[in-house]
């Protein structure tokens, strides 16, 4: 029997720490991946959840914007902007929201009683849609400026300004 000089031995050993180093390497890789992965989905959650808050806050000041229109208050106060304002708003929820939906149903016949005008009949929802709701409330809903005037703050942290012009919705003549 011959004895062994030991050099297979020695390249037996390395071969066995090679495949243990290889696998430990692997094994951090796999680790380090699924650390990712977790962290990934955390975010996604983390993320979901801030889209779905901001959303749900959206919802909440829409609704609450809306829920004035069936007020005949609001009506006899109503400026053309607010009601180019929460016909927009009611446009942009209408298919998500049902209140959105009575609100725009409401502010179409409301218009449509007080101007002989439907809020519908031509207008989209593009800049040009909303140029002809900015028209057509201001030819429907003209305003003295003593009416815009004594309206008093909107809300309840508001302060009057005084030596402002009120905004006119007559064309302005040539000089």
């Amino acid at each position: 029997m011959t004895e062994s000089d030991g050099i297979a031995e020695v390249v037996e050993e390395t071969i066995r720490l090679a495949g243990s180093a290889a696998a430990s390497g692997r094994m951090a890789v796999a680790r380090h991946q699924e650390q990712q992965l977790r962290e990934g989905r955390a975010r996604d959650e983390h993320n979901a959840r801030k889209l779905q808050a901001q959303s749900d806050a959206d919802r909440s000041t829409a609704l609450s914007e809306l829920a004035v229109v069936s007020q005949r208050d609001w009506w006899q106060t109503a400026t053309p902007q607010d009601v180019q304002h929460a016909w927009e708003t009611a446009q942009r929820w209408r298919e998500h929201e049902p209140a959105a939906n009575r609100a725009a149903v409401t502010l179409r016949a409301e218009h449509l009683r007080r101007t002989d005008i439907d809020l519908e009949h031509g207008v989209g929802s593009d800049a040009s849609g909303r140029e002809q709701v900015r028209e057509i409330t201001r030819a429907s809903f003209p305003q003295p400026a003593a009416a815009a005037v004594d309206r008093g703050p909107r809300h309840p942290r508001a302060r009057p300004v005084s030596g402002l012009r009120t905004p006119s919705f007559e064309p302005e003549r040539q000089r």
